[in-house]
């Protein structure tokens, strides 16, 4: 806000998988069974950002990932 610099810590999720031919590719998209693992890594993401906010907060320290403008 006002033009200050604000820290903004950033989580997403890509499953990774070996096709048929062996090489590695990447998707953004989940089948049924794979919601509840993505979900539980975002939660585990959420908690080390809160975690990470936190220590920031009382130490002032680094560890950024993005910087933007409010």
């Amino acid at each position: 806000m006002n033009g200050t610099m604000k820290t903004v810590l950033k989580a997403g999720v890509t499953r990774r998988y070996k096709d048929r031919d062996g090489n590695w590719k990447s998707s953004q998209s989940f089948s049924r069974n794979e919601i509840p693992l993505a979900i539980w890594c975002l939660e585990k993401a959420f908690e080390k950002i809160i975690e990470e906010e936190t220590a920031q907060s009382s130490s002032n320290g680094n560890g950024v990932e993005e910087e933007v403008v409010m």
